[in-house]
């Protein structure tokens, strides 16, 4: 809000200056939160009111990011399909990481309905399974919203927006008398 002589911020928190986002830029991608409970603040300040909290791990959609008048990171909460969707708010910069493009996820524990595995990645492919809540995948890459995914020996397409990233994925290999273990590594870049 900007009082009657445009000179200040008044925040809805109380705190001046951290209601409004600058220096923003449009990032329309899925990331993960990086820590456990991030809450999911009603405006881009540490003490503004805080609307839900999100647990570790949570693939979200984020429309844009900028800083606050005290010049922190926040990212806002985007309308992508997804198991937030209907959260809107901001997530400070701290918890937030790119989203890795391989490794095992898990649908989101408190998901009401069963996410479908298609055979290409739009919702009119046809289905070859269903995951329930907790259902463990692993990803092998990921284009904007949609996952290459593998589950119970089925692969095919599922939107991200409904899992949760648990870790990179470790291979043991046995020969003879011998054993090795290599961990797949995530990384990702670009955007949506």
């Amino acid at each position: 809000i900007i009082d009657t002589k445009g000179l200040n911020f008044i925040s809805i928190s109380g705190s001046t200056g951290t209601n409004v986002l600058t220096n923003t830029s449009i990032v329309n991608q899925y990331m993960i939160l990086n820590t456990d409970s991030v809450p999911v603040h009603e405006t881009p300040a540490s003490g503004g009111r805080v609307v839900a909290t999100l647990p570790k791990g949570s693939v979200v959609h984020f429309s844009q990011k900028g800083n606050n008048s005290v010049g922190n990171l926040w990212y806002q909460l985007g309308t992508g399909k997804g198991r937030y969707d209907d959260v809107s708010g901001y997530i400070y910069g701290n918890y937030v990481s790119t989203m890795p493009t391989s490794g095992a996820y898990k649908i989101q524990a408190d998901m009401q309905q069963n996410v479908v595995l298609r055979s290409s990645p739009s919702t009119t492919a046809t289905a070859l399974t269903s995951l329930g809540p907790n259902a463990e995948f692993t990803v092998s890459s990921v284009s904007g919203e949609w996952a290459n995914a593998t589950y119970n020996g089925k692969t095919g397409w599922l939107h991200i927006g409904y899992a949760r990233y648990i870790g990179s994925i470790s291979h043991t290999h046995t020969y003879g008398s011998w054993t090795t273990t290599k961990a797949a590594t995530c990384t990702a870049t670009g955007t949506e």
